[in-house]
């Protein structure tokens, strides 16, 4: 007898009995209400696709040879929408080469039609617990899966952390170590200088491989605010902020939809500063002069935002690595005076920033992506849907 209970909505089995004989529907509809299911009828395909979309069940049960839109039909519109749904043919001996083109349709099974409904009612429960089966080993699979990308994961935190940590703690111990009483006093505060610089190095390593560690759902702070508003902010702070370093050399220029408003939802602080403030820092570091292009665009639904830059671009090589933890995309013509503003004011580096931007956008179940030319500049983009479902 088929009692598996969906144990998420701690409900009994939901089965949708499809057949245009109106005798065999309620002979089938009496049959497993008695046997405890929760059952739906439909007399043709037409209203049994539009009672899929509107509810969720175990099994489909249908007929193949039906006015309007006929199981087979029905079968190819249901599996494309969830192709684990599973839908068993219910067909007369005469149906035989339709059961079997429906089976080509990726049906779960085909059963002949029989007044033996015991029959009929251990195939359906045959079927349920091989996918529940097959759905706990997926699970079992998908967990191991997960535990050994935390394990694989933090050993890269620790391969990176050890290497990134030792120039700055080697800058730390050899300026104390060149300290010396007998030091004039301009050599004395130059070497406290080296050593206060390090530890701000330090100091933004472990800030960094830290924020990416904690980076998951439960520590996203969602709430609705309105996207372009919050970007040209942002946008502004950002400007004002390389315009301190590197005066006119960079000509920030953002493309806004002209008086258009979008409400997102997702995590304004992460999104605007982690994320496009890293994609235009990241231009800034590439480019010796010249514009950085910010470009905003929505449809159905998904906002996407491109950062393009004329710089130096990144070699082919390297494509693999970009958003890859510990590794400079476009090393080594990083513009210095940025570089050290970078660690100074903890506002991300390359080792780090592109990597937890990627991790971010794929929090938010968006896509980060780049395309660059060698010589002549990249252009990096990220989609987000409007509202982040966790």
């Amino acid at each position: 007898m088929i009692k598996m209970e969906n144990k998420k909505m701690n409900k009994k089995t939901r089965i949708l009995v499809v057949d245009d004989e109106v005798d065999i529907l309620e002979s089938l509809k009496i049959y497993f209400t008695r046997k405890g299911l929760d059952v739906s009828t439909s007399e043709n395909g037409k209203e049994a696709l539009d009672l899929y979309e509107k509810g969720k069940y175990d099994v489909i049960l249908t007929d193949i040879r039906m006015p309007e839109k006929d199981g087979i039909e029905l079968l190819r519109e249901i599996k494309s929408q969830d192709p684990g749904q599973i839908v068993v043919m219910h067909t007369a001996y005469s149906d035989f080469q339709n059961a079997q083109n429906s089976l080509r349709g990726n049906a779960d099974d085909f059963i002949s039609k029989t007044s033996n409904y015991s029959e009929l009612n251990y195939r359906l429960e045959e079927i349920l617990t091989k996918k529940e089966q097959r759905e706990t080993y997926e699970k079992l699979e998908i967990e191991k899966s997960v535990e050994q990308g935390k394990r694989k994961a933090l050993e890269q935190l620790i391969t990176i952390f050890r290497h990134e940590i030792i120039t700055p703690l080697n800058g730390i111990d050899g300026a104390f170590q060149l300290i010396d009483p007998s030091l004039e006093e301009d050599e004395f505060k130059e070497y406290i200088e080296i050593g206060k610089e390090s530890a701000k190095k330090l100091n933004y390593i472990i800030d960094r491989v830290a924020l990416y560690a904690s980076l998951n759902h439960d520590n996203l702070n969602l709430s609705e605010f309105e996207y372009y508003s919050s970007l040209e902010k942002h946008v502004l702070d950002i400007k004002e902020e390389l315009q301190k370093y590197r005066g006119d050399e960079i000509e920030l220029i953002y493309q806004s939809p002209s008086g258009k408003q979008v409400q997102l939802y997702a995590d304004e602080e992460l999104i605007m500063k982690e994320v496009l403030g890293e994609l235009i820092i990241n231009a800034a570091r590439a480019s010796e002069k010249g514009k950085i292009i910010i470009t905003s665009n929505e449809e159905k639904g998904i906002i996407k935002e491109s950062v393009t830059d004329y710089g130096m671009g990144i070699e082919k090589k390297y494509w693999e690595d970009v958003f890859l933890l510990g590794v400079t995309a476009k090393n080594p013509s990083y513009h210095s005076s940025i570089e050290k503003h970078l660690y100074e004011s903890g506002k991300g580096g390359p080792a780090f920033g592109l990597a937890i931007a990627d991790k971010i956008v794929k929090l938010h179940k968006g896509k980060i992506w780049f395309e660059s030319q060698y010589g002549q500049g990249t252009t990096f983009s990220f989609t987000l849907p409007k509202k982040t479902i966790i």
